[in-house]
C-alpha cells in the first residue's frame, strides 16, 4: 500500500506556489503562469471552444 504525503500547512504549500514560465497544456506555447494550478495560457482560454467547454482534440490547435 502506498502512503500519500500531503502538505497540511497552507503557508508551506503557498511558498511553493510561485509564478513562473510554463508550457500551455493545450497549445504547448510558453506563458507566464500565476501559480502551479494555471496550466492553460490566456490565448487558449480566450477561445470560444474553451469558454463553451468543448473537448480538446490533440493536433487541432492553430498555435505552435
Amino acid at each position: 500500500m502506498t502512503k500519500i504525503h500531503l502538505i497540511k500547512d497552507p503557508t508551506i504549500q503557498a511558498a511553493n506556489d510561485v509564478p513562473k514560465k510554463r508550457n500551455c497544456l493545450r497549445c504547448n506555447a510558453y506563458f507566464e503562469s500565476e501559480s502551479f494550478g494555471n496550466r492553460i495560457c490566456g490565448q487558449c482560454k480566450s477561445t470560444t471552444a474553451w469558454r463553451n467547454g468543448v473537448a480538446f482534440a490533440p493536433g487541432t490547435s492553430s498555435r505552435r
